[in-house]
């Protein structure tokens, strides 16, 4: 039996009514929106100083670079959704990567895209319904809205489209926020013999497997692991993994390694990766649920044998959630131009954050994973559609993990050996010269009166330090643990995604206030919280007492600096709808600063006085996430003349979305974008194309 799943996306605007094509499908201007993640302004003046960017050169001659400005907080998730729909986060519901439901799961931290609902089972083995997966994006995008209004669109890796709602005359992919088999955001697996691995989880979602057998052993069995098995629960709280059987077989002393997958073999040579590989895995339900997905493996080593398994895919040719509309269109894509990653987090940062990928490997992914977008949007542009939009997210990804070669004095660029990497090459340049040349080959494809968006969700800079939000509320007596002796270990996104992260080490009837996510501080509020404490009268109070301490709080071992620029204050920041979902404080961090990687799972608490800020070792060295948005702005290039923008208004992530529908002679009064000032395409009929 297939995998049963309710998949509930957001509607469009006009409703599920009959679909029918607009009067001027076939003759009015193209727009085509290209999306890359994370690119700053700053760098591409850099480049473009540089002379290597001649696409984007162009582009600037004819409309100006300008800049962005991104949403609060410079979040991808956040500052997309802004973009996409023209509201801010009290519209559509997306505050962060980490979310939170206290009337559900009390003070765990959950995702903050994408909901799911596991289904409830009787005697433990009979699901009474399926379980739902739910987008926590609460208004149509543009793409939902110009699709609505009888045009066909063309969506590929937009995000938060996940789980995909198929409508006629749509063609989409989902982008960020598509999980992998697991639910995850890119689960994968470490296996190694010999001695000296201790079987665990890192905190960036890998999980160490040790083969067991000798030097001379040349066949090792294993599992693989799938998705969760919520039928029960494990001695740590969570829900584990389905496996299936896994074989590795070696040729000593040197290779190759075969792979021996449910039937399927792959052999590989030492530093090589397999081809996709099938996997089926089977519920223990009555009846059992079937879940295809595929993998690859790399081989690190062979003696001692070293295997890295990237995260399980859902198959676009099965896949058992919903990824693309129509359903057949991962498919199809496949088909097309063969095989590719399905997960909206394609770029391996988490092994290269726990050491098992070194930097130029790392590179070599992200560009291969760069061309094989582009590939897919060439392929799917052979079909054109009056309105297409396509999100990169690889320039985001390099510029988190490649920060430290801009900033010599990062604590990860002064490690022993890494001053090795890259000699003589920019690998960032690298990846904006590919951004150079999608740009320039669809600036070939328009017509003179199509026109062409080219955009980031926000910019860049250093993050050097740590801020360990809890810490700091422990520290200033605005948390308190059940035991003040004890210490709080550091989480991982194994525990996040598996359901077994708690608050169960905090005296909440004693704490007022607590951070989750990345730079949200939300009070304990009475009648919201499961154990609040603090009155609706007390919470103006508190605000302003939390924002004058935090950005008085020097950074003694680091030169005495001010980690906080802006102290957000969201409960006057936000006026929507959903307003009343938000935290009520978002840190804005200056300079060489982020909110802790613990900071988001509420974990690494030690005793009262430990200071909050730490060194930030990893390769993920540049950040924007908890960083005050003037400081990370995204960027703006179009083929139409457009003036530099006033200086009391800046061009805003919102204006993209009432852009592109006032491009369709859509409404856009209820948005809180505003359109672009572009020198208006040609309106008058041009012959079909």
């Amino acid at each position: 039996m297939n995998l049963g799943v309710a998949a509930e996306g957001v509607s469009c605007a006009a409703g599920d009514r009959a679909w029918r094509r607009a009067a001027d499908a076939d003759t009015i201007p193209r727009l085509y929106v290209l999306g890359f993640d994370g690119v700053d302004p700053r760098i591409v003046a850099d480049y473009l100083a540089r002379g290597r960017l001649p696409a984007i050169a162009a582009l600037v001659a004819r409309g100006g670079l300008h800049h962005l400005q991104s949403e609060i907080p410079p979040e991808s998730p956040v500052a997309w959704a802004s973009m996409q729909t023209g509201l801010g986060p009290a519209h559509h519901g997306i505050f962060d990567f980490v979310g939170r439901d206290p009337a559900v799961t009390g003070y765990q931290p959950v995702n903050g895209m994408v909901d799911f609902a596991a289904p409830p089972f009787l005697f433990g083995l009979v699901p009474t319904r399926p379980p739902r997966v739910a987008s926590r994006l609460a208004a149509p995008t543009f793409l939902d809205v110009v699709n609505a209004a009888g045009y066909e669109v063309l969506g590929l890796r937009p995000p938060l489209t996940f789980p995909a709602r198929p409508a006629p005359g749509k063609r989409l992919l989902t982008g960020l926020g598509t999980p992998d088999l697991a639910g995850t955001n890119g689960a994968y697996a470490y296996y190694r013999s010999g001695l000296g691995l201790t079987p665990e989880y890192t905190i960036f979602n890998g999980h160490y497997l040790q083969l067991e057998g000798g030097k001379k052993a040349t066949t090792f069995r294993t599992v693989l692991e799938g998705p969760f098995d919520r039928t029960r629960r494990d001695a740590s709280g969570g829900y584990p993994r389905i496996t299936v059987p896994l074989v590795f077989e070696r040729v000593l002393p040197d290779g190759p390694v075969t792979v021996v997958l449910q039937g399927e073999r792959a052999t590989v040579a030492l530093g090589e990766t397999t081809p996709w590989m099938q996997a089926t895995f089977t519920t223990p339900t009555l009846p059992p649920w079937t879940m295809s997905g595929r993998v690859r493996f790399r081989v690190r080593s062979v003696e001692p044998l070293e295997v890295l398994t990237e995260p399980v895919q859902l198959d676009p040719r099965t896949p058992a959630l919903p990824i693309s509309s129509p359903a057949d269109f991962a498919a199809a894509i496949e088909a097309d131009d063969g095989g590719y990653a399905t997960m909206g987090w394609l770029e391996p940062t988490f092994p290269l954050n726990d050491g098992l990928l070194d930097p130029t490997t790392f590179v070599k992914h992200v560009l291969e994973l760069m061309d094989r977008d582009h590939a897919m949007l060439r392929a799917c542009l052979r079909k054109p559609a009056p309105l297409v939009f396509h999100v990169f997210t690889q320039t985001d990804r390099a510029a988190h993990c490649l920060w430290w070669l801009r900033d010599a004095d990062h604590p990860f660029a002064r490690l022993p050996g890494n001053a090795e990497h890259f000699a003589g090459r920019d690998p960032l340049l690298e990846v904006y010269e590919r951004m150079d040349r999608v740009i320039g080959d669809v600036a070939a494809r328009l017509a003179p009166d199509d026109t062409l968006l080219v955009v980031s969700d926000h910019g860049f800079q250093s993050f050097r330090y740590g801020f360990n939000v809890n810490q700091w509320l422990l520290n200033e007596g605005y948390l308190t643990l059940k035991d003040p002796e004890a210490r709080v270990d550091e989480g991982n996104l194994h525990q996040f995604f598996s359901g077994a992260l708690t608050g169960d080490a905090v005296d909440w009837s004693r704490t007022r206030a607590y951070a989750l996510g990345l730079g949200q501080i939300y009070l304990n509020r009475r009648g919201r919280e499961p154990e609040g404490i603090v009155a609706d009268a007390e919470v103006p109070g508190l605000i302003r007492e939390l924002s004058e301490k935090l950005l008085a709080f020097r950074d003694d071992r680091h030169g005495g600096r001010a980690p906080l620029s802006r102290v957000y204050d969201l409960t006057q920041l936000y006026r929507g709808p959903r307003a009343h979902l938000a935290a009520e404080l978002q840190l804005g961090f200056g300079p060489d600063y982020r909110v802790s990687w613990q900071t988001a799972l509420l974990r690494d608490l030690r005793v009262k006085g430990t200071p909050p800020v730490e060194e930030n070792k990893v390769p993920w060295s540049g950040d924007h996430c908890s960083t005050d948005r003037d400081l990370v702005p995204g960027f703006l290039l179009t083929n139409r003349a457009l003036p530099p923008a006033p200086a009391d208004r800046p061009y805003n992530v919102k204006d993209i979305a009432a852009t592109v529908l006032a491009h369709f002679g859509l409404g856009v009064a209820h948005l809180e974008g505003v359109p672009l000032p572009l020198s208006p395409p040609a309106r008058d009929a041009t012959p079909p194309r």
